[in-house]
Protein backbone atom coordinates (compact mmCIF):
# COMPACT_ATOMS: atom_id res chain seq x y z
CA UNK A 1 0.00 0.00 0.00
CA UNK A 2 2.81 2.45 1.23
CA UNK A 3 4.48 1.30 -2.02
CA UNK A 4 1.71 2.27 -4.22
CA UNK A 5 1.03 5.99 -2.26
CA UNK A 6 4.54 6.54 -3.29
CA UNK A 7 4.08 5.88 -7.06
CA UNK A 8 1.33 7.68 -7.09
CA UNK A 9 2.82 10.16 -5.26
CA UNK A 10 6.45 10.41 -7.96
CA UNK A 11 3.88 9.94 -11.04
CA UNK A 12 1.90 13.12 -9.81
CA UNK A 13 5.39 15.53 -8.40
CA UNK A 14 6.10 14.31 -12.28
CA UNK A 15 3.44 15.78 -14.10
CA UNK A 16 3.31 18.76 -11.85
CA UNK A 17 7.12 19.18 -12.59
CA UNK A 18 6.37 18.64 -16.15
CA UNK A 19 3.43 21.06 -16.24
CA UNK A 20 5.55 23.46 -14.75
CA UNK A 21 8.16 23.40 -17.16
CA UNK A 22 5.97 23.15 -20.02
CA UNK A 23 4.68 26.13 -18.86
CA UNK A 24 7.67 28.18 -18.40
CA UNK A 25 9.14 27.08 -22.04
CA UNK A 26 5.83 28.15 -23.29
CA UNK A 27 6.22 31.88 -21.60
CA UNK A 28 9.76 31.99 -22.76
CA UNK A 29 8.89 31.10 -26.76
CA UNK A 30 6.31 34.03 -26.09
CA UNK A 31 8.61 36.46 -25.27
CA UNK A 32 11.16 35.45 -27.94
CA UNK A 33 8.83 35.55 -30.47
CA UNK A 34 7.41 39.43 -29.42
CA UNK A 35 11.25 40.26 -29.50
CA UNK A 36 11.81 38.72 -32.84
CA UNK A 37 8.58 40.49 -33.88
CA UNK A 38 9.75 44.00 -32.29
CA UNK A 39 13.41 43.79 -33.58
CA UNK A 40 11.70 42.85 -37.16
CA UNK A 41 9.67 45.82 -36.80
CA UNK A 42 12.42 48.52 -36.12
CA UNK A 43 14.64 47.22 -39.09
CA UNK A 44 11.48 47.48 -41.34
CA UNK A 45 11.39 51.41 -39.97
CA UNK A 46 14.80 51.76 -40.26
CA UNK A 47 15.16 50.23 -43.61
CA UNK A 48 11.74 52.58 -44.97
CA UNK A 49 13.40 55.65 -43.50
CA UNK A 50 16.56 54.74 -45.17
CA UNK A 51 14.81 53.96 -48.45
CA UNK A 52 12.83 57.09 -48.12
CA UNK A 53 15.89 59.21 -47.61
CA UNK A 54 17.57 57.96 -50.67
CA UNK A 55 14.32 58.84 -52.94
CA UNK A 56 14.24 62.17 -51.65
CA UNK A 57 17.72 62.99 -52.42
CA UNK A 58 17.61 61.16 -55.53
CA UNK A 59 15.11 63.61 -56.48
CA UNK A 60 16.70 65.83 -55.38
CA UNK A 61 19.12 65.40 -57.50
CA UNK A 62 17.01 64.80 -60.54
CA UNK A 63 15.70 68.50 -59.75
CA UNK A 64 18.86 70.12 -59.80
CA UNK A 65 19.84 68.28 -62.70
CA UNK A 66 16.78 69.33 -64.86
CA UNK A 67 18.00 72.81 -63.54
CA UNK A 68 21.46 73.47 -64.08
CA UNK A 69 22.47 70.88 -66.51
CA UNK A 70 22.86 71.86 -70.27
CA UNK A 71 20.05 69.82 -72.73
CA UNK A 72 20.72 69.70 -76.59
CA UNK A 73 17.25 71.65 -76.20
CA UNK A 74 18.58 74.36 -74.07
CA UNK A 75 22.45 74.08 -74.58
CA UNK A 76 22.92 78.15 -76.00
CA UNK A 77 21.22 79.35 -72.86
CA UNK A 78 23.54 77.36 -70.28
CA UNK A 79 26.47 77.77 -72.40
CA UNK A 80 27.82 81.35 -72.05
CA UNK A 81 30.99 82.46 -72.94
CA UNK A 82 32.49 82.26 -69.04
CA UNK A 83 31.93 78.83 -69.26
CA UNK A 84 33.83 78.13 -72.51
CA UNK A 85 37.39 78.04 -72.41
CA UNK A 86 39.15 79.67 -75.35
Amino acid sequence: MRKERDDMHRHRTAICTLSGVTKTKLKFLADKEDKLMERMRRIDIKRSREKMDKKIMLDGLQIEAVRHWPTLANLHYKINADVVIP
